[in-house]
Parts: structure tokens; sequence; C-alpha cells
């Protein structure tokens, strides 16, 4: 079987359609993914709350926590932030290119697929301190 048989999967990212895109919304953040506990969604809600009033926040995806987070999003009277909702892999890229930056506020991740892609379309990303992103990202800094 030889060196074949000791690679594990590749991350690929569709060049065709996650391209680079100047053509972004200022002050519009966006999520991307599972709304799962891991993906610590309610912290996100919180310190999206603290620049409400200058940005606006997309999350896009589905799971089982959506309802929860929803009615927190309510009780807290957070404004600007859009649900919305499952939209078709070939059709993510449009919220990418749209987004002045992508957030992440996983706990833990096993790739981080969702940061390559929204890298692809040039959208800088946010994310938390996570040994998976520490080994593949460098901070502007």
């Amino acid at each position: 079987m030889g060196w074949r048989s000791h690679l594990g999967g590749i991350a690929r990212i569709d060049t065709n359609l996650f391209q680079y895109s100047e053509n972004f919304t200022k002050n519009k953040l966006i999520h991307i993914g599972r709304i799962a506990p891991e993906k610590n969604l309610f912290r996100l809600i919180d310190l999206f709350s603290l620049v409400q009033d200058e940005y606006t926040l997309d999350i896009v995806g589905f799971g089982s926590i959506e309802n929860a987070l929803k009615l927190y999003v309510k009780e807290k009277q957070i404004k600007n932030i859009q649900f919305i909702g499952r939209i078709d892999y070939k059709n993510l890229y449009k919220y990418y290119q749209s987004a002045q930056a992508f957030i992440c506020t996983s706990l833990n991740e096993t790739y981080g697929f969702t940061l390559l892609e929204s890298l692809s379309c040039g959208t800088p990303i946010i994310y938390p301190k996570c040994p998976v992103f520490e080994n593949l990202y460098k901070p502007l800094t």
C-alpha cells in the first residue's frame, strides 16, 4: 500500500465558488456553521451586543439550539442580528463575500473549514484561542 495508505483527508476549497472579492458591506459580520452548543454562539451574541449599534450580524446555519438562541436574542433585546437559516452550499460564497469579517467562537474544532472558505473569499476571520486555529493561522500583529 505504501505511502498512500497513510494519507488522511485533505481539505479542499472549491475555488470556482469561493473567490476573492472586495465587494463587502461595511460593518457587516457573519457566522456560518451549525447552531450547536460547541459553537459557543451564546458567547458570540453576548460579544455582539457590545457593538450592536455599529454592526450587523448574520448567522447562517441551523441546529439543535437555534430556537434557544433566537429566544436569547429576543430576551436580551439585541438588535441587528439576522438568522438566515440553511443555505445551499453553492450559495454560501455570497454570504462570505458580503461580510466585512467572519466570526468563529467555537470552543474546539477539528479543522475549521469555514475559516478557510472565508479567507478564500478575502473575508478576514476573527477566532478564539483554539489549538487548531493557532497552528493554522497567524494573527496580524
